[in-house]
């Protein structure tokens, strides 16, 4: 492969960030980012490399043959230098949204087991009432307080049955006619169930607010994956050109942004 050249004092000056990624063991390795970024990443960090490693002479020598002779000429090695400090920042950003975005939906886990826990504990209190109150005042009873309707799966509709369960509970007057022996308090019932229904409102709140947490979040790292898209797409596509003239075809092979590269499929 080839080697950067060196400038007089023995500076390599397409090797600026290179060193400060090795001792820093590269930003992914202290981030944890999604399989999809990191099948990304490997594509600009491979074209990233290759500035590093081969974009001096590369530049050097499609200078000379782009500007054979001639006093004014671009200033190929300082292009390919800019690029390689825009890459390496698109490549920072887009990796420490997409690990926000991660941690974020990490987050949420806990308080879903905790939501479909509260809704598990709503519907086993609707059932316990409807058990109760139809043994002591029978089924018409429990029907007339809401109990007896097909019990839903989603959490937000478990919570609007029980807390409708909860109203009609507390309005309704305690029938004259029981079963013997039945002492069942009207009050009791719906205060236990109630107080079950608060639990899971005030969890499917919580998650409603992280849910707009993470929405954040994936907005900023899907605007890093375009500008990460756009920044590796360009340093790619330069240096391949700079490299077929230049006559280094491998080089010009590997960077190559294809739009299958550019998705994670190497």
């Amino acid at each position: 492969g080839l080697v950067a050249e060196h400038a007089p004092d023995g500076h390599c000056p397409l090797r600026d960030g290179s060193s400060e990624d090795a001792a820093g063991g590269g930003m992914m390795a202290q981030k944890k980012v999604s399989k999809t970024a990191a099948d990304r990443l490997a594509f600009s960090s491979s074209v990233g490399a290759a500035l590093d490693v081969s974009g001096a002479e590369v530049a050097e020598k499609a200078s000379k043959i782009l500007f054979q002779g001639q006093r004014k000429r671009l200033e190929l090695g300082e292009i390919l230098r800019e690029l390689r400090a825009m890459l390496r920042d698109a490549e920072g950003e887009y990796e420490s949204a997409d690990a926000a975005h991660a941690d974020e939906l990490a987050d949420d886990d806990p308080l879903r087991e905790e939501r479909d826990t509260a809704k598990r504990e709503v519907l086993d209190g609707m059932l316990s009432a409807r058990a109760v109150l139809g043994g002591a005042f029978g089924t018409p009873f429990a029907k007339r307080v809401g109990l007896t309707v097909v019990l839903e799966e989603r959490p937000d509709l478990v919570e609007k049955q029980g807390a409708a369960a909860v109203r009609l509970l507390r309005r309704a007057k305690r029938p004259k006619q029981s079963f013997a022996g039945s002492k069942v308090d009207l009050a009791s019932v719906a205060d236990e169930l109630d107080a079950k229904v608060v639990e899971l409102r005030s969890l499917l709140a919580s998650l409603k607010k992280e849910e707009r947490e993470a929405e954040k979040t994936m907005i900023a790292r899907d605007q890093a994956a375009v500008r990460w898209n756009g920044v590796t797409g360009l340093a790619g596509a330069i240096l391949e050109m700079l490299a077929q003239i230049a006559g280094e075809h491998e080089i010009a092979s590997r960077v190559r942004p294809t739009e299958r590269r550019r998705a994670g499929i190497l």
